[in-house]
Protein backbone atom coordinates (compact mmCIF):
# COMPACT_ATOMS: atom_id res chain seq x y z
CA UNK A 1 0.00 0.00 0.00
CA UNK A 2 0.90 3.48 -0.80
CA UNK A 3 0.98 5.32 2.19
CA UNK A 4 1.57 8.46 0.65
CA UNK A 5 -1.07 8.27 -1.45
CA UNK A 6 -3.78 6.54 0.96
CA UNK A 7 -2.63 9.50 3.60
CA UNK A 8 -3.57 12.25 0.83
CA UNK A 9 -6.31 10.55 0.13
CA UNK A 10 -7.54 10.49 3.23
CA UNK A 11 -7.12 14.02 3.96
CA UNK A 12 -8.61 15.14 0.60
CA UNK A 13 -11.85 13.41 1.71
CA UNK A 14 -12.12 14.28 4.92
CA UNK A 15 -11.81 18.01 3.57
CA UNK A 16 -14.13 17.65 1.08
CA UNK A 17 -16.74 16.27 3.05
CA UNK A 18 -16.69 18.68 6.04
CA UNK A 19 -19.29 20.72 6.17
CA UNK A 20 -17.08 23.36 8.55
CA UNK A 21 -15.17 24.45 5.12
CA UNK A 22 -17.93 24.77 2.59
CA UNK A 23 -16.54 27.67 0.65
CA UNK A 24 -13.79 24.76 -0.57
CA UNK A 25 -15.80 22.10 -1.41
CA UNK A 26 -14.50 19.95 -4.10
CA UNK A 27 -11.30 22.02 -4.83
CA UNK A 28 -8.75 20.11 -3.15
CA UNK A 29 -5.83 19.27 -5.46
CA UNK A 30 -2.82 17.22 -5.01
CA UNK A 31 0.63 19.10 -5.81
CA UNK A 32 -0.84 21.20 -8.23
CA UNK A 33 -4.18 23.27 -8.92
CA UNK A 34 -5.04 23.45 -12.72
CA UNK A 35 -5.09 26.44 -14.12
CA UNK A 36 -9.02 26.90 -14.40
CA UNK A 37 -8.97 26.36 -10.30
CA UNK A 38 -11.10 29.42 -8.72
CA UNK A 39 -10.63 30.37 -5.01
CA UNK A 40 -10.51 29.38 -2.75
CA UNK A 41 -9.03 25.80 -3.32
CA UNK A 42 -6.66 23.56 -1.62
CA UNK A 43 -3.26 22.11 -2.70
CA UNK A 44 -1.86 19.26 -0.67
CA UNK A 45 1.59 18.20 -0.75
CA UNK A 46 1.82 15.04 0.44
CA UNK A 47 5.23 14.29 0.62
CA UNK A 48 7.41 16.58 2.84
CA UNK A 49 9.29 14.22 4.96
CA UNK A 50 8.46 10.95 6.68
CA UNK A 51 10.82 10.75 9.82
CA UNK A 52 10.55 7.97 12.55
CA UNK A 53 8.33 9.03 15.61
CA UNK A 54 8.78 5.68 17.44
CA UNK A 55 11.55 3.23 17.64
CA UNK A 56 11.97 -0.33 19.66
CA UNK A 57 14.64 -3.14 19.49
CA UNK A 58 16.37 -1.64 16.22
CA UNK A 59 12.62 -1.31 14.65
CA UNK A 60 11.11 1.82 13.38
CA UNK A 61 7.34 1.32 14.87
CA UNK A 62 5.55 4.57 13.73
CA UNK A 63 6.18 7.35 11.23
CA UNK A 64 5.44 10.61 11.22
CA UNK A 65 4.50 11.96 7.43
CA UNK A 66 4.39 15.81 7.33
CA UNK A 67 2.49 17.24 4.43
CA UNK A 68 1.78 20.87 3.16
CA UNK A 69 -1.77 21.78 3.05
CA UNK A 70 -1.83 24.98 1.10
CA UNK A 71 -5.66 27.85 1.15
CA UNK A 72 -5.21 29.58 -1.53
CA UNK A 73 -7.87 33.07 -1.47
CA UNK A 74 -7.87 36.17 -3.31
CA UNK A 75 -7.41 39.28 -1.33
CA UNK A 76 -10.86 40.78 -2.28
CA UNK A 77 -12.55 37.68 -1.21
CA UNK A 78 -10.32 36.43 1.74
CA UNK A 79 -12.45 34.91 4.42
CA UNK A 80 -10.23 34.95 8.10
CA UNK A 81 -12.27 32.19 9.12
CA UNK A 82 -11.87 29.60 6.64
CA UNK A 83 -8.10 29.02 7.49
CA UNK A 84 -8.79 28.65 11.01
CA UNK A 85 -11.47 26.42 10.39
CA UNK A 86 -9.24 24.39 8.32
CA UNK A 87 -6.88 24.39 11.05
CA UNK A 88 -9.60 22.81 13.53
CA UNK A 89 -10.78 20.42 10.97
CA UNK A 90 -7.39 18.86 10.72
CA UNK A 91 -5.67 19.11 14.26
CA UNK A 92 -6.27 16.01 16.13
CA UNK A 93 -8.67 14.49 13.69
CA UNK A 94 -8.13 10.19 13.39
CA UNK A 95 -8.30 9.40 10.17
CA UNK A 96 -8.88 5.78 8.63
CA UNK A 97 -7.02 4.25 5.60
CA UNK A 98 -7.87 0.97 4.81
CA UNK A 99 -7.87 -0.67 8.26
CA UNK A 100 -5.12 1.50 9.61
CA UNK A 101 -6.32 4.42 12.05
CA UNK A 102 -3.71 7.86 11.86
CA UNK A 103 -3.33 10.55 14.10
CA UNK A 104 -3.32 13.95 12.75
CA UNK A 105 -1.73 17.36 13.75
CA UNK A 106 -1.66 20.49 12.79
CA UNK A 107 1.97 22.19 13.70
CA UNK A 108 1.83 25.63 12.17
CA UNK A 109 0.33 27.63 9.83
CA UNK A 110 1.46 30.82 8.37
CA UNK A 111 0.12 33.51 5.87
CA UNK A 112 2.05 34.67 2.58
CA UNK A 113 0.25 37.46 0.74
CA UNK A 114 1.29 37.15 -3.22
CA UNK A 115 0.91 41.21 -4.28
CA UNK A 116 1.64 40.16 -7.46
CA UNK A 117 -1.84 38.11 -8.09
CA UNK A 118 -3.83 39.76 -5.47
CA UNK A 119 -4.05 36.27 -3.64
CA UNK A 120 -3.35 35.13 0.19
CA UNK A 121 -1.66 31.80 0.50
CA UNK A 122 -2.16 30.26 3.69
CA UNK A 123 0.20 27.10 4.43
CA UNK A 124 -0.34 24.79 7.33
CA UNK A 125 1.90 22.00 8.08
CA UNK A 126 0.32 18.73 8.83
CA UNK A 127 1.81 16.02 10.83
CA UNK A 128 0.25 12.18 10.34
CA UNK A 129 1.53 9.57 12.17
CA UNK A 130 1.35 6.30 11.55
CA UNK A 131 2.40 2.52 12.74
CA UNK A 132 4.66 1.05 10.34
CA UNK A 133 3.43 -2.59 10.87
CA UNK A 134 7.37 -3.63 12.12
CA UNK A 135 6.11 -3.97 15.48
Amino acid sequence: MSQSLSIAGAVKALIVASDDVPFVGGNVYRWYAPDAAVEPYVVLIPDMADPPSLKGDQKVLARTRMLQVDLWETYDAEDDDLLMALCQLLDGVKLTCGTDVLRCRVNDSVKLPDDEHRQVHSAITLHVTYLTGAG
